[in-house]
C-alpha cells in the first residue's frame, strides 16, 4: 500500500560543523527563547531554515524569513556546509536517550525514507490528529522558497514479528557513518545504506504496509498541497518528481523506544466553577474520588493506583483541590448517548475525546469557537500543579498516556483525534538529513 524509496539526501558536512550545534527540535515546539539560543549557537543551525526570525523590513512580496531561508540553503550548498550524498540511500537512524521517568537507557530505531505522497482517502497514509490552517499556510510559504523537506514526518508502521529487525541489526554491526551526542545527552547514530539487497528488501516490505502519522501532520499535508500546487501550475512534468515524495522517519509501533506521553489540558476560564455544585452533573458519568494535591508526586501516587484498562481523568483547581474521575462502565450507562454519534467503539474509549466533548464542552460549558482561546497544553505534571496553584490556569485536566494500540484502532477506522492527543517522545530532530526537490 505504501511506496517508499531511497533518496539522495543532503547532510551537514561534519568536517565543517559540529553536528550537535546545527540540529534543532521540530519548529512547532520551539519557543522564542529557544529560537534565540539556537540562532546564537551556530550561524549554520537549521533554525535559520525551519523557523527564521521576522525583521522590521520584511514584506510579504519582498524580503522575508521564507526567502531568507531559501537564500541560506543555497549559500550553504555553495559553501559545502551541506553536501550531496552522491546516490540514493536509506538512512537507518538510532536515537539513544534516557527514559524521563525511569532513567533507563532506551534506543529507538527508525528509517529515513522518501514516502510517496497520497491523499488520506487512499488509506495508505493515515492521520490520527486534526490540523489547523495557519501552520499549514506558514509551512507552504517555506516549502515554496526552499523547495525541500527540511524536517522528517514521523511515521509508524506495524511489524509485530519484527521482520526488518534482522536487516537493521546486521547493518548496525558496522560503524555508524554519523555518530554524535547533543547537549541534552541524547546520542544520534546514522547508517547510510546503499546496498541494493537491503534497499529491495525494505522497499518490498512496505508494499503491504500502511503508515500512520505520529507527528508532523501539518508538514505532511503541506507537502501534499505543494505537490498538488506544482501539478496545477504545470511545473511538475509528466514523470514522478522528488516533490511527489515526502521525507519520513519510519518506526515500528512495537519498537521498545516508542514512548507516548500524555498531554494535559490547562483551562483559563472567566470564572472558577464551583466543584461541589458541578459534582452532581459529573456523577452520572464518573465515579468521583477527592483528595488534596501539594505537588506532582501526589498526582503520580494517586494515578498509579488506578487500573490501566479503565478511563481515568484528573481535575485540579485552586491550591490543592483535586478529583479523580473514573468513567462508569455499568450496563445502565453508555457514554455514546452523550457523545457525537456514529463513531467506532475505540473512539469512545479515548480519554481525550471524552475530555473534549463531555467535560470541556458539556460540563464546563466551553463553546467550540472558544476552545483555542481557553485551552493550553503541557506534558508535565509539575507544570500543571504550578500553573493552577499560581492562578495562571483556572482548572487543569490531567490525562494518562494514550495506548498506541487504541490510537491505531481509531486511526485505522477512519477517525481522527483532537489536536494534542499524543506526545511521542523524544521528538525527531531537524537537520540530520534534508530531502531536496528538483531545482536544488
Amino acid at each position: 500500500m505504501v511506496e517508499i524509496k531511497p533518496f539522495c539526501g543532503w547532510r551537514y558536512d561534519p568536517n565543517c560543523v559540529d553536528l550537535a550545534d546545527v540540529i534543532a527540535p521540530p519548529y512547532d515546539v520551539i519557543d522564542e527563547k529557544e529560537q534565540d539560543a539556537l540562532y546564537e549557537k551556530n550561524p549554520y543551525n537549521i533554525i535559520r531554515l525551519i523557523l527564521g526570525k521576522d525583521e522590521l523590513v520584511d514584506t510579504s512580496e519582498g524580503t522575508n524569513k521564507y526567502k531568507r531561508a531559501g537564500s541560506f540553503l543555497e549559500s550553504w550548498q555553495k559553501q559545502g556546509i551541506v553536501i550531496n550524498e552522491g546516490g540514493p540511500a536509506y538512512y537507518l537512524y538510532r536515537q539513544t536517550f534516557l527514559h524521563p521517568n525511569s532513567g533507563r537507557k532506551v534506543n529507538r530505531i527508525g528509517l529515513f525514507a522518501a514516502v510517496r505522497l497520497e491523499d488520506y482517502s487512499a488509506r495508505a497514509i493515515l492521520p490520527h490528529e486534526r490540523t489547523y490552517t495557519a501552520p499549514k499556510a506558514d509551512r507552504m510559504n517555506l516549502i515554496r522558497s526552499v523547495k525541500a523537506n527540511l524536517s522528517p514526518v514521523f511515521g509508524l508502521y506495524e511489524d509485530k514479528g519484527k521482520h526488518l529487525d534482522s536487516l537493521y541489526k546486521a547493518a548496525m554491526k558496522n560503524k555508524a557513518d554519523i555518530s554524535f551526542e547533543d547537549d541534552k545527552k541524547m546520542s544520534h547514530s546514522l547508517w547510510i545504506l546503499k546496498d541494493k539487497e537491503f534497499i529491495n528488501c525494505v522497499s518490498e516490505f512496505f508494499k503491504s504496509q500502511s503508515v500512520m502519522i505520529a507527528d508532523g501532520h501539518h508538514r505532511y499535508e503541506t507537502a501534499l498541497a505543494y505537490r498538488n500546487w506544482l501539478r496545477d501550475s504545470g511545473n511538475a512534468g509528466n514523470r514522478l518528481q522528488a516533490s511527489d515524495y515526502v521525507m519520513m522517519v519510519l518506526v515500528n509501533i512495537y519498537d521498545e523506544g516508542l514512548l507516548v506521553f500524555p498531554t494535559h489540558r490547562l483551562l483559563r476560564l472567566k470564572a472558577l466553577p464551583d466543584i461541589e455544585k458541578l459534582e452532581p452533573q459529573i456523577a452520572p458519568y464518573f465515579g468521583i474520588h477527592g483528595f488534596s494535591v501539594n505537588d506532582a508526586k501526589d498526582w503520580e501516587s494517586h494515578l498509579s493506583q488506578e487500573p490501566q484498562d479503565h478511563v481515568v481523568i484528573g481535575l485540579q483547581w485552586g491550591k490543592s483541590k483535586a478529583r479523580i474521575l473514573r468513567l462508569r462502565t455499568t450496563s445502565k450507562f453508555d457514554i455514546r448517548r452523550v457523545m457525537p454519534a456514529g463513531k467506532p467503539a475505540a473512539w469512545y474509549r479515548l480519554d481525550v475525546n471524552i475530555v473534549q466533548h463531555l467535560i470541556i464542552h458539556k460540563l464546563l460549558g466551553v463553546k467550540p469557537k472558544e476552545f483555542e482561546e481557553v485551552v493550553r497544553y503541557t506534558h508535565y505534571l509539575d507544570e500543571v500543579v504550578k500553573r493552577v496553584q499560581s492562578g495562571e490556569a483556572t482548572i487543569a485536566i490531567i490525562l494518562r498516556a494514550p495506548d498506541v494500540a487504541t490510537v491505531k484502532k481509531v486511526c485505522y477506522s477512519g477517525e481522527v483525534m483532537p489536536q494534542k492527543s499524543t506526545y511521542f517522545y523524544p521528538k525527531l530532530p531537524s537537520g540530520l538529513v534534508l530531502h531536496m526537490h528538483e531545482g536544488r
